[in-house]
């Protein structure tokens, strides 16, 4: 009699599985296990622990640009970075056309060289608040954040050539020492700043960056830094959003959703952002309720028109 034998596999619904490498500094080869990188298979990133991560290296190989980074070539859609991270490791995230967002950075301080280069599909990236150190060609030509607000904090030591290489909105203060700075790290492209402060003195914090010409206002003589007409400077100007009925919004709002607000961090909403997108609201209300107070326009710090 012949005996048949049946193999069942099952399959468990709703199961993620994840891949996780020890991505703390390298020493001898060997990644550190300070640092935990972990992809599952939904194409979500998530870096965890403490302090920085670990470099890897660039390579170009049969034409293709690759990174040593073990997640190379594997499909990943979102970035998490836990707090405890304080810099994102050179090389780490670059030539990942499907990367979207990149989200979380709250203690970050640094962005290694080529660290997001070349993630033409980024679209929505929480930028720290304390950075020091933008490495070469951070994010070069990650076109899709044209449309993202880039605040670049007085604590910027050095941002390196090509660092910031897109059609950004970049918020700067009358107070940002731009002295370390590579005199390219825009490379020629067409970048707006808005400024918070005297106008003079964000005028003198970018001067560096202009091509000098008939009109030019910086010292760099390099054909690729910015020409004068390639870049808008705006004083910041509350007028053109007077008038609009805004809410209390806590930290921070991210995105547009189906019914036409803005959804925000801490769960509120504000109305009628179509009339000002290009605002950020920072302040600070002790109280929910008090956004409904007459006093509330006074609280808001306006940095964009």
């Amino acid at each position: 009699m012949k005996r048949l034998t049946f193999i069942f596999c099952f399959a468990f619904a709703g199961a993620v599985y994840a891949e996780t490498w020890n991505c703390g500094p390298e020493t001898n080869g060997v990644y550190s296990d300070s640092v935990q990188c972990t992809l599952d298979d939904e194409g979500n990133f998530t870096v965890s622990g403490t302090g920085n991560m670990g470099d890897y290296y660039y390579a170009k190989i049969d034409g293709l640009n690759t990174s040593s980074a073990p997640w190379f070539g594997k499909t990943i859609y979102h970035v998490t970075i836990d707090d405890g991270i304080t810099g994102v490791g050179a090389n780490a995230f670059a030539f990942n056309p499907q990367l979207k967002s990149v989200s979380g950075m709250k203690d970050v301080t640094v962005f290694g060289s080529m660290a997001f280069n070349q993630d033409y599909g980024l679209q929505s990236f929480e930028v720290p608040e304390n950075l020091h150190y933008i490495g070469d060609n951070a994010l070069q030509s990650d076109y899709n954040l044209g449309g993202q607000v880039f605040e670049l904090s007085d604590t910027l030591e050095f941002v390196g050539i090509n660092a910031l290489k897109f059609d950004g909105l970049f918020v700067i203060s009358d107070s940002l020492d731009t002295s370390a700075w590579d005199e390219r790290p825009f490379h020629g492209y067409t970048p707006t700043f808005v400024c918070k402060g005297d106008i003079s003195g964000c005028q003198n914090a970018i001067a560096k960056f202009i091509q000098k010409s008939e009109g030019g206002i910086g010292t760099c003589e390099r054909t690729d830094c910015l020409s004068p007409e390639s870049y808008t400077l705006k004083e910041a100007d509350k007028s053109k959003c007077n008038g609009v009925n805004y809410y209390w919004t806590g930290e921070r709002c991210n995105r547009r959703n189906g019914e036409g607000f803005v959804e925000c961090a801490e769960g509120y909403y504000a109305n009628n952002l179509d009339l000002c997108e290009k605002i950020k609201l920072r302040y600070t209300l002790p109280e929910a309720d008090a956004a409904t107070s007459d006093d509330f326009e006074n609280t808001i710090e306006w940095i964009f028109e």
